[in-house]
């Protein structure tokens, strides 16, 4: 099995602005995080992602698909790499800042994942320069509790024309 990085993301988990207030599921993310390079997206799936398929498939449960690492960048180099959490799905703020930067076939990348070994030849993927954000609107009471029915509107700012 072989682990495929993909670009690096950066979430914010207080809900309120100043990194304050409760810890959430991430209230936003911006893609890709300037001081995360694709060496070193290459350094962190070669010394987390991969040593966590290969010891599943040493015990006879390989695993086939996404698997992401939610990490604490703590400084000092790979030393200063922390494991948060590992998610099997796509569905955290990092991922919506992601995706629409991935210029490489999703599906056939997806694809590949289900076989053995099918990710062993897949190409450097290809991302767009551009920077994603993603800001994340939540009923009131998150996320101790939120209320079903709210209306969350989103602040817009005016289109006026400066003089």
């Amino acid at each position: 099995m072989t682990a495929v990085p993909l670009a690096s993301a950066q979430d914010y988990k207080r809900i309120f602005n100043g990194d304050l207030g409760p810890n959430t599921g991430g209230m936003g993310s911006y893609s890709p995080v300037p001081s995360a390079g694709v060496d070193q997206a290459r350094e962190i799936c070669a010394t987390v992602h991969q040593p966590v398929l290969d010891v599943l498939a040493r015990r006879g449960s390989p695993f086939h698909g996404v698997l992401y690492a939610g990490l604490m960048m703590t400084g000092g180099g790979m030393g200063g790499v922390r494991v948060l959490e590992f998610n099997v799905r796509f569905g955290d703020p990092e991922t919506q800042a992601i995706l629409p930067r991935l210029r490489s076939d999703l599906l056939e990348l997806l694809t590949a994942a289900t076989e053995p070994g099918g990710l062993a030849g897949v190409a450097p993927l290809q991302w767009a320069p551009e920077i994603a954000v993603t800001v994340v609107l939540a009923s009131a009471g998150y996320p101790e509790s939120s209320s079903c029915g709210d209306v969350i509107t989103a602040w817009t700012p005016s289109r006026r024309a400066c003089s």
